[in-house]
């Protein structure tokens, strides 16, 4: 029996775009400690193995204290001959003079870093059963070619960073290193360690082929708890079980603001909303994406960005969460339908909106690409309102 912990897309040296130092230097911990997390649990469960499919570095640019990093944490699973096998992405591609191919790992790490196939052994602890570990890297940033068709077929482990269409990817994730579930599927793998996409789970019908996911949410995007997969091979049959490894993770949620039409109202209802929605969870340890919606005359304060600053503030300081982030999706307090049945200017401008967005502009030849009709009107209707009625009390 073996036992290997699969994880993926760590990207330590991420910057991460925020104005706020503070929240920047807190996720830059946070994924830090989530990789640390994973070599703890390798080396409290005894593991055989831990298998890296890709994007451990966000970037080329890897600095002294980030390389000793790295390296330390494999000494240690060293010690407790603990295996580790690593495959670059194209976040972390390991060109010919690349410091990250170079950096001094210690004898137990097993590199995947060209275009050519690669195969390892790793070696049952107690029935001396040897498995081969098959893998390949990306030697450049957007590697295009089908490199897994060149994998051996066999009862093997596979590792890849590749971009496999699936019911768990957007689409939209690039065309890295491509492959099909079929063509995996062909090579007749016991296990299929991927990286790439950032959602965790199965790809295949045998449940045999699995992304990890991110092992640490890296936006508000990147909802739920986020880890890596424990796997069991014993005997040929495999066991894949999640384990959560990350330090925090990101939640959303809708507050419908309808009838609340100040500041402090707003602050009151939120604090009992997100207080009942946190009750029974680890506060520390969410970062909260708030979204209001509905119709109040707060419409035209919530694009303020200094009042949703103010506003992020006073929940943070009421809350322990990690961190909040405020959007607004509220409408305004006025019905644009029955100003376009009165002869009005209002009513003639919100006809005109309308028009645009269904038959679109005039032809402008100045323009080389002309934006989309619906791009440009968007939420315009609603800016419309508030600009002429404003301070209008239609009562």
């Amino acid at each position: 029996m073996i036992r290997l912990l699969h994880i993926s897309d760590v990207h330590i040296n991420k910057s991460f775009a925020t104005k706020d130092e503070v929240l920047r230097h807190r996720m830059q911990r946070a994924v830090i400690r989530s990789f640390q997390n994973a070599i703890t649990y390798c080396i409290s469960n005894d593991l055989d193995a831990l298998m890296i499919a890709g994007d451990l570095f966000d970037s080329q640019q890897v600095s002294l204290k980030d390389g000793e990093l790295v390296k330390d944490a494999f000494e240690q699973l060293k010690k407790h001959d603990i295996k580790v096998f690593y495959a670059s992405g194209n976040h972390d591609f390991t060109h010919y003079d690349s410091k990250i191919r170079h950096l001094d790992y210690p004898s137990n790490v097993k590199t995947f870093f060209g275009d050519d196939v690669k195969t390892y052994e790793l070696h049952d602890r107690i029935t001396h059963d040897i498995y081969k570990v098959v893998g390949c890297g990306h030697v450049m940033q957007h590697e295009s070619r089908p490199l897994i068709e060149n994998f051996p077929v066999g009862k093997h482990i596979g590792l890849a960073h590749s971009m496999v269409a699936s019911p768990i990817t957007k689409g939209d994730e690039g065309d890295y290193l491509p492959s099909t579930i079929d063509t995996l599927t062909s090579k007749g793998y016991l296990y299929f360690a991927l990286g790439h996409i950032h959602q965790n789970g199965p790809i295949d019908k045998h449940e045999t082929i699995y992304y990890a996911g991110a092992l640490q949410g890296l936006n508000s995007n990147e909802t739920g708890v986020k880890g890596g997969n424990l796997v069991t091979i014993n005997d040929g049959q495999v066991d894949v079980k999640f384990v959560a490894l990350a330090v925090m993770s990101f939640e959303k949620m809708d507050i419908d603001i309808t009838g609340l039409d100040t500041m402090d109202a707003l602050f009151e209802s939120t604090k009992v909303e997100l207080g009942e929605y946190l009750k029974d969870l680890e506060q520390n340890k969410l970062s909260i994406e708030i979204k209001f919606t509905g119709r109040s005359k707060l419409y035209k304060t919530l694009k303020n960005s200094h009042e949703i600053s103010d506003l992020r503030l006073l929940i943070l300081d009421y809350f322990s969460v990690f961190d909040i982030k405020i959007k607004s999706d509220v409408k305004t307090v006025y019905d644009a339908e029955s100003y376009k049945n009165k002869r009005s200017v209002l009513g003639e401008v919100l006809k005109a909106v309308d028009d645009i967005s269904i038959n679109g502009l005039p032809k402008l030849n100045y323009l080389s690409t002309e934006p989309s009709s619906s791009v440009m009107t968007e939420g315009m209707e609603d800016q419309i309102m508030t600009y002429f009625l404003e301070g209008y009390d239609e009562d």
